[in-house]
């Protein structure tokens, strides 16, 4: 599915990655090679986190509108990665947000009412 609108909720262990518009939504599921690794240091952690963010990042697409959202650090080391290796990016993430746990279901509903502030929420015309 082709969305302009995409929400990640990640923390060290997997994260879930919904595209979404009005009418539908996508979820993917990418987990952690190493999910029990956690690395203080930043610097350390987004080089152990390489291959987990890669995957994040090819989970996203080209979704052009992203809410990056979890309740630890894994958020800003993701962004930090995408900083450092994917700075092209950078003009995709809309947001960030801290949140514990959600539903899948709670978590689209915060996005949608997050993104329908600043964008309205359609499908994306290729």
């Amino acid at each position: 599915m082709q969305t302009y609108h995409a929400v990640i909720w990640l923390d060290h262990r997997d994260a879930r990655v919904f595209h979404f518009n009005r009418d539908a939504i996508e979820k993917l599921v990418i987990h952690a090679d190493h999910p029990n690794h956690h690395v203080k240091h930043s610097a350390a952690s987004a080089t152990d986190n390489r291959d987990y963010f890669e995957q994040i990042i090819k989970a996203i697409g080209s979704s052009f509108a992203i809410l990056v959202t979890g309740p630890g650090s894994a958020k800003t080391e993701f962004i930090r990665y995408i900083e450092t290796h994917k700075a092209d990016m950078l003009a995709n993430i809309v947001g960030t947000a801290t949140v514990d746990h959600p539903s899948d279901k709670e978590l689209v509903a915060f996005a949608r009412q997050r993104f329908s502030r600043d964008h309205e929420i359609l499908p994306r015309v290729s």
